[in-house]
């Protein structure tokens, strides 16, 4: 028992590590869940200064606010924190089940696989529905790859495929079509595997029939009709990509070659080599296309990154089992469990207590309060404040309406149907809009920028603004203004 707990907890360890800061989407999606709670579900945009422009809205993952609302309400922030970190564990079991039956069982294989993927979840923000989807598409390629080997099994996909259907509609609409296009690599062997030209370079001996994806696929669309929006939902993560104000904002929209260059020349040199294996050892299609395919999509947008690395890993524990044949014996594999959990162990004492554990940034409460002090002062409320993205969200928690908020795609003329805040956000940062002609359009008592925003040096030597807080962190590269406007 100790052994077996030992081996699991030194696997997931790597996820534990770094600080216990939320992502910027809980504090939206908290006051969202409330907002259901009370009202039902909005079809305007809420929680903004634009909140009586009557915007179009559809909240795309109004199921995991609602549950972020009732976490919260029971054990607060950190009880989202908590729940964060259990999805992040279970994801890596459910990639160690996988990398075991693709490896035939190798478990040194697949726990040092499952060891290192610790490291790349620490990356996921805690407390989006992304998390989710992640695990819904690992139990659909466990599932497809397990009835490879036991076509018995067909009967249990008439329930499994409907549930993870229903569900992801309902948690994050957007990422719900990757459903069906996880089926699509075992279309593929289906139809052309029998094709003397694939038969002869890939083994599509297992195939499952197409009539049985096609059954699979149906019910996933069938199903997926059972969300509050209709039909807007399923076509929701397609109707607002390729907008570019979109992709000028959020960064996980922006192709590789802005974010990572390193990785556009890594992908494509892994794919070559990916591709070499495959006809050398005559492996099965659906996982080489599984690789090329998010590979293709993470060239695109970085956020299929993370859709990209577990088939990555999928296929290198199937290549690993023919490349690296070795074994240890028990006692070796029990002197380094006691010495990697030991270790592992101290570094996460260290990390504990050497990184902050506040889950809201110090920065971001002492801007808020410095608001606060200055309203009260002044005998007024906050009234409308100018914040983007993650400090607009974490203002939106506090129930102060802001500019906009990091539902980035809801700020879209796109998605609205009205104007395109985004595009006027751009416009500013661009200075193709003057920040004073922009500032003239609304009311804003406060403004609460970061560096990366235009007006944190603009207002600085505008005699119609006070800077009332300021805070630099050189070493990170951020640094926060508050200022409050001269009415």
């Amino acid at each position: 028992m100790g052994k077996t707990c030992g081996y699991y907890l030194l696997m997931v360890s790597g996820c534990f590590f770094g600080s216990f800061i939320l992502s910027c989407d809980v504090y939206y999606f908290i006051p969202s869940g409330a907002y259901i709670e009370q009202y039902g579900l909005p079809h305007e945009l809420m929680f903004s200064v634009h909140a009586g422009e009557h915007f179009h809205y559809i909240m795309q993952q109004w199921l995991f606010a609602l549950w972020n609302w009732k976490v919260y309400q029971a054990f607060g922030l950190y009880g989202i924190l908590f729940c964060g970190y259990l999805t992040k564990i279970v994801l890596l079991l459910l990639l160690h089940r996988l990398l075991l039956h693709a490896s035939g069982g190798r478990r040194g294989l697949a726990f040092a696989e499952t060891f290192f993927a610790g490291f790349f979840v620490l990356m996921m923000n805690i407390g989006r529905p992304y998390m989710l989807t992640c695990g819904f598409l690992l139990i659909e390629l466990l599932f497809l790859q397990q009835l490879r080997a036991h076509p018995e099994r067909r009967r249990y996909g008439y329930l499994l495929f409907p549930l993870l259907s229903v569900l992801e509609i309902n948690l994050h609409a957007a990422m719900w079509p990757m459903l069906l296009v996880f089926l699509l690599p075992y279309f593929f062997e289906s139809t052309l595997g029998r094709l003397a030209f694939f038969s002869s370079r890939f083994d599509s001996t297992r195939a499952i029939p197409w009539r049985t994806l096609a059954v699979y696929a149906a019910l996933i669309f069938v199903v997926a009709l059972l969300n509050p929006y209709g039909l807007e939902m399923l076509g929701y993560g397609i109707s607002n990509s390729g907008t570019p104000s979109l992709r000028y904002i959020s960064t996980e929209m922006q192709p590789l070659a802005v974010r990572a260059p390193f990785l556009v020349v890594l992908i494509p040199l892994f794919t070559v080599y990916m591709i070499w294996k495959w006809l050398r050892w005559h492996f099965e299609l659906p996982l080489l296309l599984l690789v090329l395919g998010t590979g293709f999509m993470a060239m695109i947008a970085e956020r299929s990154l993370y859709l990209f690395f577990p088939c990555v890993m999928l296929a290198l524990a199937r290549l690993g089992c023919r490349e690296f044949p070795f074994s240890c014996s028990p006692r070796q594999k029990r002197r380094m469990l006691c010495v990697g959990t030991a270790a592992m162990s101290l570094l996460l004492l260290a990390n504990f207590i050497l990184l902050p554990k506040n889950v809201i940034p110090a920065e971001w409460s002492a801007g808020l309060q410095a608001m606060r002090e200055d309203a009260a002062a002044q005998g007024r409320d906050i009234g409308n404040v100018y914040a983007v993205r993650d400090i607009g969200s974490y203002l939106t928690f506090a129930q102060i309406p802001v500019y906009h908020y990091s539902c980035d795609e809801a700020f879209t003329g796109k998605m609205n149907r009205r104007k395109d805040i985004l595009a006027e956000y751009h416009a500013v940062q661009e200075q193709q809009l003057p920040y004073e002609e922009f500032l003239r359009r609304y009311d804003f008592h406060y403004l609460f920028v970061k560096n990366d925003d235009y007006l944190y040096d603009a207002l600085a030597s505008d005699e119609d603004y006070t800077l009332l807080y300021e805070y630099d962190a050189p070493q990170f590269a951020c640094s926060l203004r508050v200022y409050r406007a001269n009415l």
